[in-house]
């Protein structure tokens, strides 16, 4: 009784303490078998769960099962309890494929045996789960629907039961791409919720956060946002600031203020949230640790990436101990991690990250598995940050033979994979092939996108820098005449979008490559025009396409106007970002090359 005290107000250690207590006086004055001691049991591994103490939790429940199995049989009511919760146990863990054998089990013996309805919905329910963390949403989808269905028939069409299991319907919508039908459902429960409920009480709140979640992922970031606040603080009132429903809307409303740009607020409440989880479930509680890599990724929003890295290091130590190498959540944060390493510069130790998480995906998920692959791209990626060309082309061929199995010959990540590849090859000095490459991935880019997409102004560029070093210089021209009319386009891009202005930026440093300056000089004073009128004189990007057009000039003789543009961007970097800073360090020394050569003509 007084663990269940401790349990209502937050005090879950000392209720494990208490449980751990009782279980052991049973254990040695009435033994294993016991039912004093079974009864213990079961309260002591349900406070470890709480806690999320889960290795803990799982060997007191194989006991518990196996206690259960031998006294009472493997069909009796109490056993097959057992063996559900630790099957939920091994769900927490990440081991799906044994939760999936072990719930599959009772859920057969349920129906079987014929037991109540409850129970065979309630191991439907978690199959589902569990169907869902193996990515498997269509059978969770249709479990999650037959739940529906019987909820509705034995309980009714309005019943708080039947509209928790539509709203896990929804969610599973979501998980597949399904945003419209989520919506629909969403926007449907929401509605009687608030009319039977009440539209403060804790069901229609849940509804109206799962819907959130939903216009967020529709794009619709400011009506999500404007429904998350109203949860948030309906929760703190209700729940108050330290219940777990309020810290999962807090950490949703923080992903949404992400979503529209405003990273310091978003930052402020993840920082609210860990300071509140830490203080009710401690530092190594599997939800403090997933709240601590959450607010790595607003650091990282705010390219604070020192500070993320250090997040990430704690947060992977603690899944690592707390849930093991293989925990879908392990393998989260490692994979975030390695972008933060990528962030800092630190490729070495972002591909030695990678090479486990590759690793792990291959052991988990099967050589095919979507994530397989996107971790076989990232880690080709970082080959080619570390100039490793012979290994990031070896793994790019696997990758295009498997990505042309499993996503199909025309698919979107083929066609990148194949123009990867392109670039490999041109990094190997071997132009032919990466010639060959670049075109077929232009050719079926025109395929699936048609003519003038602007995902085929980058692909153009590679293809005609190919053709360039191949002498190819007619071809190279014609390709760099359609790149210029595509990029400035108003019907793709319009004259101002920042996809424009980037593929002028490309195209000019395309030219300094071909030695065409006065080409150079043209686009890059007009990408300066821009960039000032959009974002000012001083802004950091202006001051690079600054340099860059004074780069110009002086390929052109033109050194009055070089050092003019130099020395203004030297002057504006080094008052807003410091002498040492490495942008500032370039400018001076091309500002010292101009004065080199004027004493040396001199």
């Amino acid at each position: 009784m007084f663990g269940n005290v401790y349990d209502s107000s937050g005090q879950y250690s000392k209720a494990k303490a208490l449980r751990a207590g009782i279980f052991n006086i049973c254990l040695q004055t009435r033994g294993e078998d016991s039912v004093s001691t079974l009864n213990a049991a079961i309260l002591l591994a349900a406070s470890y769960t709480t806690l999320g103490e889960y290795e803990n939790s799982k060997q007191l429940q194989q006991v518990i099962l196996g206690t259960c199995s031998k006294h009472l049989g493997d069909e009796h009511i109490m056993t097959l309890t057992s063996t559900h919760n630790l099957a939920w146990t091994y769900l927490n863990l990440g081991q799906y494929e044994q939760a999936k054998l072990l719930q599959v089990e009772v859920l057969e013996k349920y129906r079987v045996l014929g037991h109540d309805d409850r129970y065979i919905l309630a191991t439907m329910s978690c199959l589902a789960a569990t169907y869902a963390q193996l990515g498997e949403y269509e059978d969770a989808k249709a479990l999650n629907l037959e739940v529906y269905e019987k909820r509705k028939e034995v309980l009714g069409e309005d019943h708080p039961e039947t509209l928790k299991a539509i709203n896990i319907v929804a969610s599973l919508c979501t998980s597949l791409g399904q945003y419209e039908e989520a919506r629909r459902l969403q926007a449907g429960v929401l509605t009687k919720c608030e009319t039977l409920l009440g539209r403060e009480h804790p069901s229609t709140l849940v509804s109206m956060n799962n819907l959130g979640f939903t216009l967020n992922k529709l794009g619709e970031n400011v009506e999500a946002k404007t429904l998350q606040v109203y949860v948030l603080q309906k929760r703190k009132e209700l729940l108050g600031e330290d219940h777990p429903d309020t810290l999962d809307t807090m950490n949703h409303l923080a992903s949404t203020c992400h979503v529209l740009g405003q990273h310091a607020e978003g930052k402020a409440l993840r920082l609210e949230a860990l300071s509140q989880r830490q203080k009710i479930l401690g530092h190594d509680h599997p939800d403090t640790l997933v709240t601590l890599y959450t607010l790595s990724l607003s650091c990282a929003y705010l390219d604070e990436h020192e500070e993320a890295k250090m997040l990430q290091v704690k947060a992977l130590e603690g899944h690592r101990i707390i849930r093991g190498e293989d925990h879908a959540d392990t393998i989260t944060v490692s994979t975030s991690l390695v972008e933060t390493y990528r962030q800092l510069d630190c490729y070495e130790e972002a591909k030695e990250l990678q090479m486990e998480v590759l690793q792990k995906y291959r052991k988990l998920l099967g050589e095919q598995h979507f994530q397989t692959l996107t971790a076989m791209l990232t880690l080709a990626s970082l080959c080619m940050e570390l100039r490793e060309f012979e290994e990031a082309r070896d793994l790019r061929i696997e990758l295009l033979e498997k990505s042309k199995q499993h996503w199909g010959e025309m698919h979107p990540h083929t066609i990148n994979i194949i123009n990867s590849l392109g670039m490999t090859y041109f990094e190997l000095q071997q132009y032919e092939e990466a010639r060959n490459f670049q075109a077929e991935a232009l050719l079926r880019q025109q395929a699936t996108l048609g003519k003038e997409h602007p995902d085929l102004v980058h692909v153009m560029a590679n293809l005609a820098f190919t053709q360039h070093k191949l002498g190819q210089s007619e071809e190279a021209e014609l390709l760099y005449a359609t790149i210029l009319q595509l990029s400035t386009s108003k019907v793709i891009f319009g004259e101002d979008h920042r996809l424009t202005l980037m593929a002028m930026s490309s195209l000019s440093s395309s030219y300094y490559q071909l030695q065409k300056y006065q080409e150079m000089r043209d686009l890059q004073a007009k990408l300066l025009e821009k960039h000032q009128m959009l974002w000012g004189k001083e802004h950091p990007i202006a001051l690079q396409i600054m340099l860059l057009l004074a780069v110009a000039h002086q390929q052109l003789g033109e050194k009055a106007e070089a050092e003019l543009l130099a020395t203004f961007a030297y002057e504006t970097q080094r008052k807003l970002l410091g002498e040492d800073d490495p942008a500032t360090l370039l400018t001076k020394k091309f500002l010292d090359s101009i004065a080199d050569v004027s004493e040396s003509s001199q």
